[in-house]
């Protein structure tokens, strides 16, 4: 994906025909953890272009590949993002609900038995606070007293 990102800079038509080739690649080789990273990347560059749907749509393609690759700690980042596109785009109850959720994965994983490398960080988690803090007053969710924080 260097390449991809470094040609997004230069001409993001040129890093988009890389980031489909790279999606047939992994569709190829069914490799959905791959597939995921790839419309994550793709999510991303729309977002900084302000595409905000084509980047909801990849993100939500990326949800999809990382549930079907169970890799639970990267759904985190994917929700904190769709959360913060919705909060952009005024979807105050969308924002409200993938950041809780991103919230309530991050919680449910640092209290598993997953190995200490599947635990969420705090980035995701602190990406869905913002976003929540940011939602106007009459629509913002209070956190919840069982959202501890102390350990991520």
């Amino acid at each position: 994906m260097t390449l991809a990102a470094q040609r997004f800079y230069e001409s993001p038509n040129q890093a988009f025909q890389l980031y489909d080739l790279a999606r047939e690649v992994a569709l190829q080789l069914k490799d959905q953890k791959r597939l995921a990273k790839t419309y994550y990347n793709i999510a991303r560059s729309h977002s900084g272009l302000g595409n905000y749907d084509k980047a909801t749509a990849a993100y939500l393609e990326s949800r999809k590949a990382f549930e079907a690759a169970a890799s639970e700690r990267d759904l985190i980042y994917i929700l904190s993002d769709l959360g913060l596109i919705s909060l952009i785009q005024e979807r105050y109850d969308d924002a409200r609900e993938y950041s809780d959720a991103s919230i309530s994965l991050a919680e449910r994983l640092k209290n598993s038995t997953a190995p200490a490398g599947a635990w969420p960080d705090a980035f995701g988690i602190a990406g869905s606070l913002r976003t929540l803090g940011e939602c106007p007053c009459e629509t913002a969710i209070p956190i919840r007293p069982s959202h501890n924080f102390s350990v991520l």
